[in-house]
């Protein structure tokens, strides 16, 4: 560990046994789509399909058989995403391997990172949550197994909270005799070295800058406001003090208003990121060093710190905070009104089918071994041979013969022969054939990211490029 994510998660009742039963069972889909980036992005990779109990007493990964006896810092429930999550008296921390200047400064991490936790704040009843790093006293003190209140009473002087996400962030100029300068190599572009700062560069060399980053302090993260704001019209105005004529409500199966109004795509070209259309043409010109996805018409681009553009390319005077979607936004799933997954067990095991939640009927048998939840009118499921795609009814539509199959989005859903990916259409054809390492869910616009090793690009639903793999 070293200066890494973490997230410390009230809860006043204790760790509730159902809630942590759920987690064993299976990760949020926003906790899992973390793990999808992670995977995209060739960050880290997590050998744990399942989540499980480990003894962080031993240097070397220790499983356990069952879950211990709760409340305990000695051991962690390990997710496949690669979250740890500790379980204390009235808290849980959530410790992540992901570099804390990572989440601080790469907005698609960071904003994939919140939707996880905020989905854990909510599968485990969280009342609030701090966010802060491994070198801050809240990590010690609550491994020590000091309360929530006593953590964030740890964090004194300069370690207090600060008011926004982006404080926790902070340049300043080096106090060090010793700088850092880049050596040239043979194998290897350059090599980062220690060097006095008062002592002249050899031939070849190159002074780096003389800042320093560094990060104190926590910051209260908000997501019960986020979670007030998706509630149903109906529930807010029952919570909500505020008279007034409620909206009319929406259907039960309408999806949310896409995030993404324009298709616009950030692409980088020789090392600069710039904005293209459905024809694959430059919309923006590359001169960014980085870039996010256009939101309701606008876009966070690092030029000398983080601005907001519009789909034009000119900068406008507007806050970039919630642009946290990174250089591509999956379109949301559309889950069925009525059908839900639902396990049991048997003599075989658990096995998984659908109930009708009106009804409380079981209206799709427990024979699978595993499922997804519906998604424009097919759900992934799991039989003896692989997984497949089945209908309301509970009939194959897809014939089971995957190694892995994700939920149908656009028209079209991710498939993986256990070694690559690519896409079936309803009908169970592979339109696009199996050659990637890692893939996102298309987009209306029939456009899906997709990834050969560190090497990202889009694809079209033909299985022609939008934009080839590039580094």
């Amino acid at each position: 560990m070293g200066m890494d994510f973490v997230a410390l998660l009230s809860l006043p009742a204790g760790p509730d046994s159902e809630a942590i039963r759920a987690l064993e069972l299976g990760s949020p889909s926003e906790v899992e789509d973390f793990r999808r980036l992670l995977a995209l992005r060739a960050y880290c990779h997590f050998g744990e399909d399942t989540a499980v109990w480990v003894d962080q007493r031993c240097s070397d990964w220790v499983y356990l058989p069952a879950q211990p006896s709760l409340p305990t810092t000695e051991h962690s429930l390990r997710l496949p995403s690669g979250f740890d999550l500790y379980f204390g008296v009235d808290a849980v921390l959530a410790y992540h391997p992901l570099r804390w200047v990572k989440f601080l400064k790469d907005l698609e991490f960071q904003a994939a990172a919140l939707d996880a936790v905020r989905a854990l704040c909510e599968a485990l009843a969280a009342v609030e949550c701090a966010i802060t790093c491994d070198y801050q006293p809240i990590y010690s003190e609550f491994l020590a197994g000091s309360r929530y209140a006593e953590c964030l009473a740890a964090m004194t002087g300069a370690q207090q909270e600060v008011e926004t996400l982006e404080s926790l962030y902070v340049e300043r100029e080096s106090e060090s005799s010793l700088g850092t300068a880049y050596r040239p190599e043979e194998d290897r572009l350059r090599q980062i070295v220690r060097w006095p700062q008062d002592r002249p560069l050899p031939p070849g060399w190159a002074r780096s800058s003389s800042t320093v980053w560094d990060s104190q302090g926590y910051w209260r993260f908000p997501f019960a406001q986020e979670r007030a704001r998706r509630l149903d019209e109906d529930t807010r105005s029952a919570l909500s003090s505020i008279g007034g004529a409620k909206p009319e409500a929406e259907p039960p199966c309408s999806p949310p208003p896409p995030p993404y109004l324009d298709p616009l795509f950030p692409v980088k070209r020789d090392g600069y990121c710039g904005y293209i259309d459905l024809n694959g043409a430059f919309a923006i010109e590359p001169r960014f060093r980085n870039g996010t996805a256009f939101v309701a018409g606008r876009a966070a681009v690092w030029l000398d710190g983080w601005r907001t553009i519009a789909a034009s390319g000119e900068f406008v005077d507007e806050s970039c905070e919630e642009l946290w979607g990174g250089p591509w936004i999956d379109p949301p799933l559309v889950d069925h009104p009525v059908l839900s997954p639902v396990s049991r067990a048997g003599d075989e095991g658990r096995r998984w089918g659908f109930l009708d939640q009106q009804t409380r009927y079981l209206v799709i048998p427990c024979r699978f071994l595993a499922v997804r939840s519906f998604s424009e009118g097919l759900a992934a499921a799991r039989g003896e041979a692989g997984w497949g795609f089945v209908d309301e009814s509970g009939r194959w539509r897809i014939e089971p013969r995957f190694s892995e199959a994700e939920d149908f989005c656009s028209g079209f859903a991710a498939v993986s022969n256990g070694e690559l990916w690519g896409y079936v259409n309803a009908e169970g054809e592979l339109v696009v054939p199996f050659r990637f390492d890692s893939v996102s869910r298309f987009r209306p616009e029939g456009v899906a990211r997709v990834s050969l090793g560190r090497r990202w690009g889009l694809v079209r639903a033909d299985g022609s490029y939008l934009w080839e793999p590039r580094a």
